[in-house]
């Protein structure tokens, strides 16, 4: 095959990866799994290409099948040299995760321009966990804020442009009010992240009404076992993280008005809360990855919602799934472990 038809047949596969990435990624693993086991050469190239940041939610993928492709050393240089660079949060632990399961099969050595994994100690992964968190928002906020002034920029250009104008600049403010609240959140009592006995319908009451702040029309309920008071051991930022995601994930998924209804009960061992929207629910082609990779029915840029929220789960001892709530749609279904007395 001469070199351009490979570069062609590489785009290509790359260009409908991505589209499964965003769309199917039950799929696109299932392809990635069959590119490496049965076309090493081509999955090299392809593997080559995937550095930039926009593939991000590949090499998360790739992180994922790593176990179960045959051909393991084709993937293992790939994985050290994106380890050392990844930026995002989700990705860099899948592939830390690839790697402890290859190192035993395969060794890993590290060069001085692509060092091996550095697994860290529980306190700096925390810290890490709480600064990507940050990170992230502030990025988000800094390329919203962007895309406006760039929307700004060409209005100012065009004749009678007054109602562009008029809404590149009210884009703008908008990001910078959350862009500000993100910041804020940096600015908190250490008691913020530290674990504590919380009850659970007052806190979420007095979130939601911050969340109200900023997102208009939504509506909460709680429905099932609130009498007596249901506790959850808990810190204010890992709960934030789990019902932020789980709020926002509905909104954009309902739109305007949104309503959501919270079904709780208390178990011997758990407290279970189905989170029930007026929303479309869950497609089936998420059911498999929805919290191992960044999933999403709103666009490419989006999905690390789900993955955001069962770490924050993780975190506190529990978890969450889709599960059918009666009607044949699935919805997220959290469960707490009941406080220890």
């Amino acid at each position: 095959m001469i070199d351009g038809q490979h570069d062609t047949d590489t785009n290509s596969v790359l260009d409908r990866l991505r589209r499964l990435a965003a769309s199917d990624p039950r799929s696109a693993r299932t392809e990635l799994i069959s590119l490496i086991n049965g076309q090493p050469e081509l999955a090299r190239s392809l593997l080559e290409r995937l550095d930039t940041r926009k593939d991000g939610r590949l090499r998360h993928l790739i992180a994922r099948v790593a176990q179960e492709v045959g051909s393991k050393t084709i993937i293992l240089p790939f994985l050290v040299q994106w380890h050392a660079r990844e930026t995002d949060e989700f990705t860099r632990r899948a592939i830390t995760v690839a790697l402890g399961q290859l190192e035993e099969q395969v060794p890993v050595t590290a060069t001085p321009d692509k060092p091996a994994p550095v697994y860290p100690a529980q306190f700096a992964e925390t810290y890490d966990y709480i600064a990507s968190r940050l990170k992230h928002k502030l990025n988000n906020g800094i390329m919203k804020a962007q895309a406006h002034l760039l929307r700004l920029a060409a209005a100012l250009e065009q004749p009678d442009s007054t109602g562009a104008v008029g809404s590149a600049i009210a884009g703008l403010k908008e990001e910078f009010r959350r862009l500000g609240i993100a910041i804020e959140a940096a600015d908190v009592d250490p008691s913020h992240f530290q674990g504590r006995a919380i009850l659970l319908v007052p806190w979420l009451q007095a979130m939601n009404g911050r969340y109200a702040a900023q997102f208009s029309r939504i509506d909460i309920q709680f429905e099932g076992d609130v009498d007596p008071p249901v506790t959850v051991d808990a810190s204010d930022y890992l709960l934030e993280t789990v019902f932020w995601n789980t709020w926002l994930n509905a909104h954009q998924a309902a739109r305007n008005p949104c309503r959501i209804m919270l079904r709780i009960k208390q178990y011997s061992d758990c407290v279970r809360l189905l989170v029930i929207d007026n929303g479309p629910g869950f497609p089936e082609a998420v059911h498999d990855g929805a919290f191992q990779e960044p999933v999403s029915t709103h666009g490419a840029n989006r999905g690390r919602g789900l993955l955001e929220m069962s770490d924050a789960m993780r975190r506190l001892y529990g978890s969450v799934r889709l599960t059918d709530d009666g009607t044949g749609t699935f919805r997220l279904l959290l469960e707490f472990p009941v406080p220890r007395s």
